[in-house]
């Protein structure tokens, strides 16, 4: 009798180990989805002002979005904590906090463009020079933001394919053919310095 409780006791084990990696699974491919989608929407609305910034002209435009991208991170941050792979739990933590970071980044940058835009419409003070530079360094800050988020980006779609055992999904701006579009904005980044 007590080896039939053992017995049924180690398969309510094994199917929740079972279950706990299904839920893994499930949340990694999920993951993979929003942050390549994430990815893409980054891409369309700020990948070529960001990538081919001109600092003589006004550094970037308005953003705008109303919407929480991280609802699949955010709902899902205890199974994060099941994950085995700790460099994919790592990656996928920091890309996060790098695509928050872009996003918080931004909405200040947005708020700051507002006001300048505001200023420069009245005649007798216009823009002043501290509202300008300050739109130019926040511009160089999101251009840091986001090379760092891309970066990361590649790495832990990298590092989920290979979990996931999925084909590679190209994006635009990481897997550029062309060497000089990817690097553009660093370019231009430190020749403003």
């Amino acid at each position: 009798m007590n080896k039939s409780r053992f017995e049924q006791a180690e398969a309510e084990r094994q199917r929740n180990r079972t279950s706990d990696r299904d839920r893994v699974l499930g949340t990694l491919h999920a993951l993979r989805e929003e942050i390549l989608q994430l990815w893409m929407i980054v891409a369309e609305d700020l990948g070529g002002p960001i990538e081919n910034l001109d600092l003589k002209r006004k550094p970037l435009p308005y953003w705008s979005y109303n919407q929480s991208y991280f609802s699949v991170f955010d709902r899902n941050a205890g199974t994060i904590g099941l994950i085995d792979n700790d460099q994919l739990r790592s990656s996928l933590v920091r890309t996060y906090m790098f695509a928050k970071r872009l996003v918080d980044q931004y909405q200040g940058y947005n708020r700051m463009d507002v006001r300048a835009s505001a200023n420069a419409a009245q005649p007798a003070t216009g823009a002043s020079a501290d509202t300008t530079y300050a739109l130019h360094a926040g511009a160089l800050t999101l251009i840091e933001s986001y090379n760092a988020l891309k970066h990361n980006i590649d790495q832990l779609r990298n590092l989920l394919d290979a979990e996931l055992g999925l084909k590679k999904t190209p994006l635009p701006f990481i897997d550029a053919t062309d060497p000089k579009q990817a690097g553009a904005n660093r370019v231009q980044a430190k020749e403003s310095k």
